[in-house]
């Protein structure tokens, strides 16, 4: 299991986004996710690296998600072959997304040089919250992770790779809906994910990693390579 101050740290960020989300559901200024209604017209694709959840996370997902569907019909649904968990955007997703060979392969070295050495570790996925924007299955993990994400920040600067990132990643949550309506029944929905505060999704062990360029949603997903951890 993840280490006490791990979940902690963990705990009081999952806690400020649920609050966030709940005071944006009840103003009514929620973020509505950009061509939902009409996916063909998205033309947005970024690379990262991630752990693919398809078929690891608990069976009762499906349930879930018809129970919130129930409640919220209007909403985006992640289908289970979908989710997953970012450990890095390495390029954000956006409509003038290009990447050519020399800067590919300077990003799988980077990738290889970080997970050198890092041994598998588990995820423990553990009760769904609201953000402004999506519904999260929170995660807890241990170490491994934050070596990676540090390893492929410093690696980046070696190699010269600018990540851009606006604001360190330190969470390990999976994203399984997102608002492309506002919600119609806003007391309903949050009551509903109070329901499931301890949804127990299951504990992943990961060995590996896959870095894609895909979609905003990872609905069209195109596997560049995989990483294995060290058992």
């Amino acid at each position: 299991m993840p280490n006490p101050l791990n979940i902690k740290d963990l705990e009081i960020l999952y806690t400020q986004i649920h609050s966030e989300g709940i005071k944006a559901l009840r103003s009514g200024t929620e973020a509505i996710a950009p061509y939902l209604q009409q996916q063909s017209d998205d033309q947005r694709r970024g690379m990262a690296l991630i752990v693919n959840l398809d078929g690891l996370i608990s069976k009762g997902y499906n349930l879930l998600v018809n129970d919130l569907k129930a409640v919220e019909p209007g909403q985006y649904y992640y289908p289970q072959t979908d989710i997953h968990m970012t450990v890095l955007d390495l390029i954000s997703a956006s409509p003038q997304f290009s990447m050519n060979e020399i800067m590919l392969n300077k990003v799988i070295e980077i990738i290889h040089s970080a997970v050198n050495h890092v041994a598998a570790f588990e995820i423990e996925f553990h009760g769904i919250i609201l953000s402004n924007g999506a519904i999260l299955i929170k995660g807890y993990y241990h170490e491994g992770l934050s070596e990676i994400r540090n390893n492929i920040r410093r690696f980046a600067i070696q190699y010269g790779f600018d990540l851009k990132e606006r604001y360190q990643s330190i969470s390990a949550h999976v994203t399984i809906a997102r608002f492309k309506a506002q919600v119609e029944n806003c007391e309903g929905f949050i009551q509903k994910i109070e329901d499931y505060r301890d949804f127990q999704a299951g504990v992943v062990r990961v060995n590996q990693m896959e870095l894609v360029i895909h979609d905003w949603y990872n609905s069209q997903k195109n596997e560049i390579q995989k990483f294995i951890l060290k058992k």
